[in-house]
């Protein structure tokens, strides 16, 4: 269950979450790959979508899925916690914010594992975009889980090849099969997500 947020939480978190989407400095996210296209100005629609209510902001503590889900059936994002200094959970909601993206675009036949490879690959190059080059070793997690890391390190690899304006193709079948070693990640895969827009 989320928790009831008080007014001033109800107000200011929305606009919290809406500012990260809005920030200029995600002007580097910025890719196209087999029909999939993730551009600077989409995820400033995912803000305003947030601003006009299309799509909620919850905070629950005991969420189970991880620190940040996306709910395209209800149009929602919920947060376990919220710290807008925390730069690696500025860039989980950029990963929720593509699959977001997504939804907006009704993008129905979309594959689930690209879908989650395209917001890796956001998620990465938000890093990147906010002063972390590779030579800083950041990671997008402390967990000790390898295969989980290797997926991490899969998409900055991607992310410092469009960076560089390079083919990532090879990489990208790569970071899939990473996504799907994950077995915390490979559970969701089997669930189709047929985006069909948010609702107005």
């Amino acid at each position: 269950m989320t928790t009831p947020l008080t007014t001033p939480l109800l107000l200011a978190l929305p606009l919290g979450v809406a500012a990260i989407f809005e920030d200029p400095k995600n002007s580097n996210i910025n890719f196209s790959i087999i029909g999939i296209s993730i551009r600077p100005s989409y995820f400033v629609e995912v803000g305003k979508a947030i601003r006009d209510g299309g799509i909620a902001i919850e905070i629950d503590p005991k969420l189970a899925q991880g620190d940040a889900i996306y709910f395209f059936k209800t149009n929602k994002i919920v947060l376990k916690s919220y710290d807008f200094n925390d730069l690696l959970l500025c860039a989980l909601i950029i990963h929720e914010g593509v699959h977001a993206i997504n939804d907006i675009k009704k993008r129905s036949k979309i594959a689930t594992i690209d879908d989650e490879v395209a917001a890796f690959v956001a998620q990465a190059l938000y890093v990147r975009g906010h002063g972390y080059p590779a030579s800083t070793g950041l990671r997008l997690t402390d967990n000790t889980d390898k295969k989980k890391d290797a997926v991490f390190q899969k998409a900055f690899l991607i992310a410092d090849l469009i960076t560089a304006r390079k083919s990532f193709w090879q990489e990208w079948i790569d970071l899939r099969a990473a996504i799907k070693a994950v077995p915390d990640y490979a559970g969701s895969l089997a669930t189709p997500r047929a985006y069909k827009g948010i609702k107005k």
